[in-house]
C-alpha cells in the first residue's frame, strides 16, 4: 500500500458518512464505505493480477471509483487506459506496455477472474494474449501509468509516482476553493485527465460529493441530470458545453464553476453559458505529461488563465517563431511548465525518451506556442506544426481557429501534406452545411492569401477521441480531400 491507502483512511475517519461517490441511491459510497470497497479490490487485484504492470480500463460508475482507487493502492502498477479503445489498440498496448493483464467492463473471450463492484458491476480480468517483457526494472518509482491521448499516432503511456496525483489534487483544489458543500457532477471518463486530476482526490480531500449521473451525452440527458443533482461544479468536455449551450440553460442557478479541457472551446459557448448563468467556463492548461497547469476564471479573454500554486511557467524563444506566426504582441514563444505533478518516464520502448523533452532544470519543453502576460497564459499555436510552404512559415493552427470562427463549422484541424512537388496545405472541416467557396471566403476575411488551404475536406463528422480531440492519424481514412 502507498500513501493513497493512508489518505484514504483519514477520508473515511474524517467524513464518515457523508456521500463520497453517487451515481444514484442504488449506486453511491460514503466516505466511510469507499475506503473498504477500494481494498477489497486491491485484494482482489493482488489474487489475480500476475505481475506488474496492467491494464486497466475502468468505466464511469461508483464501483469504478473503488477499483481505481484500489488499483492505485496496491503497488501494481495499473496503466489506466481509454475503455473506447478498439480490441487492436488494446492488444497493441499491452505489447508495447509489457502489461501482463487488462481488467475492463466489457467481457472477453478468455475470462481469467472477474470482480463484482459494490453498484452491481462486473469487471473482468483477461491475461495478454501475447505477454511482453514485464517491466519491472523500469518500475522503480512508479505507481501508476496514464497516457497520452494519441491525437497524432499511438498513445504513449506515462508513469508517475502516487505523490504526482496527489500533488494535481491539492493545486486544484486550493485553486477552485472547493469545499464540503460542493457536488461535482463529472461527465470526463475517469481516465481522462479532466476527470483524473480534477474529480477525484481533489473532491475527496475536501469531503465533497463526486456524482457520476452515468447519462447518454444527449442534451437532454444531461440537462436532466444537471436538474436533478443541482450541482456546484460542472466538469465536462468543450463539446458537452457547446451542445447544451443551444438548449435552454434555465434553472442551472446552482452551478458555481464550470471546468473544461482537453480542446478548443468556442468563444461563442461561453458567452452563452456566461450571459446565462454569469459564470465564464475555466477552460484551463493542462498536460498529461505534467498534470493541470492553470486555473482560468474567465476575466480575461482569450487566455488559459494563470499557473496553479507551485506551477512554473516560462517562455522559451525559437527560431520557428519569428515568422509565420499569427499577429500578437509580444512574440509566441515555446512554453516550457515544471509541475508537481509531472511524470516520471515513458514505460513502453519508443523513442523519444522523457528525459529528451526537458531542459537542463527538469522544464517540459510543450510544443505549444504562446505567451504570458501579466501572468495569464495565451497559446497561439503549436511549434511541432509550423509549415514551411513556398518559403514561408505558417502556423496551420492559426487557420484552423479562423475556421471555427465561422457559424456552420464545429471542428476543423489543417496540416500540411506532400505531394509529388511540394506540401500543401490541406483542411479537414466538421460541417453539415458549409461549402469549400463559403470557406475559402471566410478565410479571406482573415488570412493573407498564402495561408489558404490548397486542399479540402468537409464532412458531417471528423474522427475524434473520447475527449472530443480530433484524431489526426484517422483522417486519411475519412476520403480523399476536395480539389
Amino acid at each position: 500500500m502507498n500513501a493513497l491507502g493512508d489518505l484514504l483512511t483519514r477520508y473515511a475517519q474524517r467524513y464518515g458518512d457523508r456521500t463520497a461517490v453517487s451515481a444514484g441511491a442504488d449506486a453511491a459510497y460514503s466516505y466511510a464505505e469507499l475506503e473498504p470497497a477500494s481494498r477489497h479490490a486491491e485484494a482482489w487485484l493482488h489474487e489475480v493480477v500476475p505481475h506488474s504492470p496492467f491494464l486497466l480500463l475502468p468505466g464511469n460508475t461508483p464501483g469504478d471509483v473503488a477499483l481505481l482507487l484500489g488499483a492505485l493502492r496496491s503497488g501494481l502498477v495499473p496503466l489506466v487506459g481509454d475503455p473506447a479503445w478498439s480490441e487492436h489498440e488494446i492488444a497493441e498496448t499491452l505489447k508495447r506496455t509489457g502489461a501482463s493483464s487488462v481488467v475492463r467492463a466489457q467481457r472477453p473471450e478468455s475470462v481469467a477472474a472477474s470482480i463484482t463492484l459494490g453498484d452491481g458491476g462486473v469487471r473482468y480480468l483477461e491475461l495478454a494474449a501475447e505477454p511482453g517483457a514485464p517491466l519491472r526494472h523500469d518500475l522503480d518509482g512508479i505507481d501508476f501509468g496514464r497516457f497520452t491521448s494519441g491525437s497524432s499516432g499511438a498513445p504513449r503511456c506515462l508513469g508517475f509516482g502516487i505523490e504526482a496525483m496527489i500533488n494535481a489534487a491539492s493545486a486544484w483544489g486550493a485553486a477552485t476553493q472547493l469545499t464540503s458543500a460542493d457536488t461535482v457532477m463529472c461527465l470526463a471518463a475517469l481516465n481522462n485527465g479532466l476527470a483524473f486530476n480534477t474529480s477525484l482526490l481533489a473532491v475527496f480531500e475536501v469531503g465533497a460529493t463526486l456524482v457520476l449521473p452515468g447519462v447518454r451525452p444527449i442534451p437532454s440527458s444531461m440537462l436532466a441530470a444537471l436538474r436533478t443533482w443541482s450541482p456546484t461544479v460542472l466538469v465536462a468536455f468543450p463539446f458537452v458545453y457547446e451542445a447544451l449551450a443551444e438548449r435552454d440553460l434555465g434553472g442551472l442557478t446552482s452551478l458555481r464553476l464550470l471546468v473544461s479541457s482537453a480542446a478548443p472551446l468556442r468563444p461563442d459557448t461561453d458567452r452563452r453559458w456566461s450571459a446565462e448563468l454569469g459564470t465564464h467556463i475555466c477552460n484551463y492548461y493542462g498536460l498529461a505529461e505534467v498534470g493541470p497547469v492553470t486555473f482560468n476564471d474567465g476575466r480575461v479573454a482569450g487566455s488559459l488563465g494563470r499557473a496553479l500554486a507551485g506551477v512554473e511557467l516560462l517562455e522559451i524563444p525559437t527560431p520557428e517563431t519569428e515568422n509565420g506566426s499569427r499577429a500578437v504582441d509580444p512574440t509566441p514563444a515555446r512554453i516550457a511548465v515544471r509541475t508537481a505533478a509531472m511524470a516520471t518516464r515513458y514505460l513502453d520502448p519508443r523513442p523519444p525518451d522523457f528525459a529528451d523533452h526537458l531542459d537542463s532544470n527538469g522544464r517540459y519543453l510543450t510544443q505549444d506556442l504562446g505567451f504570458l502576460r501579466d501572468g495569464d497564459l495565451f497559446i497561439t499555436g503549436r511549434a511541432d506544426r509550423i509549415v514551411n510552404i513556398a518559403g514561408r512559415k505558417i502556423d496551420p493552427g492559426e487557420i484552423a481557429d479562423v475556421l471555427l470562427r465561422h457559424h456552420d463549422v464545429s471542428g476543423a484541424l489543417v496540416r500540411a501534406e506532400p505531394t509529388t512537388t511540394e506540401p500543401v496545405l490541406c483542411a479537414y472541416v466538421e460541417s453539415a452545411t458549409a461549402g469549400r467557396s463559403d470557406l475559402i471566403d471566410h478565410c479571406r476575411k482573415y488570412l493573407s492569401q498564402y495561408k489558404i488551404p490548397q486542399r479540402w475536406t468537409i464532412v458531417p463528422a471528423l474522427p475524434r477521441s473520447s475527449a472530443g480531440k480530433i484524431m489526426s492519424a484517422q483522417l486519411a481514412g475519412i476520403g480523399g480531400a476536395s480539389q
